[in-house]
């Protein structure tokens, strides 16, 4: 199922510091386009030189992609990029992410109807619970079958985990606290 989601502008900043920044963010915009349509991806990526290079295709698929480079091999100015980012945002809600961070589809769809029904200013969909893939995991899968095999893992995973195929995915903390 793919929620459609036209009043969001989904803003990542990155600095790439390794490989594993751009499979990432890689991933993130796959991850996007198999499970949202009518998304804005505004990406802006810091750096002495352009390390990641849209994918031949992207204005084939369902959501746009804003890219925007800034030349600057200082510290990753992370609160300068994302206010730079969000002034390239065209939708009327904006959420900002990092390159590994996958919100479940039906929570963001909830969020953002919950955001425009009550007039929120600002709602994170997050409850607090972060999760590590194994690097071995991603080796040996394709990208569909490690996107196919993400859980989100509720708040009680802790009294729940003998429910969990923890082999791959697996929460490294939280679930005390909502966000």
């Amino acid at each position: 199922m793919k929620y459609e989601l036209t009043n969001l502008s989904v803003i990542v900043v990155i600095k790439v510091d390794s490989e594993d920044r751009i499979r990432n963010l890689n991933y993130i915009l796959d991850y996007y386009n198999q499970y949202f349509k009518g998304v804005e991806i505004v990406i802006l990526e810091q750096g002495e030189q352009q390390l990641f290079f849209k994918q031949e295709g992207t204005s084939n698929l369902e959501n746009t992609i804003v890219y925007h480079f800034i030349k600057d091999n200082g510290p990753h100015y992370k609160t300068r990029n994302l206010n730079l980012a969000t002034r390239l945002a065209t939708r009327k809600i904006i959420m900002m992410t990092d390159t590994d961070v996958f919100v479940e589809p039906k929570v963001l769809s909830k969020a953002l109807c919950k955001m425009e029904k009550e007039s929120s200013a600002i709602l994170s969909p997050h409850n607090g619970v972060m999760v590590e893939v194994s690097k071995s995991f991603f080796s040996l899968n394709s990208k569909s079958e490690l996107l196919d095999s993400l859980v989100f893992f509720p708040r009680s995973f802790k009294q729940k985990m003998d429910q969990f195929d923890l082999s791959n995915i697996y929460p490294i903390y939280g679930g005390e606290y909502f966000s």
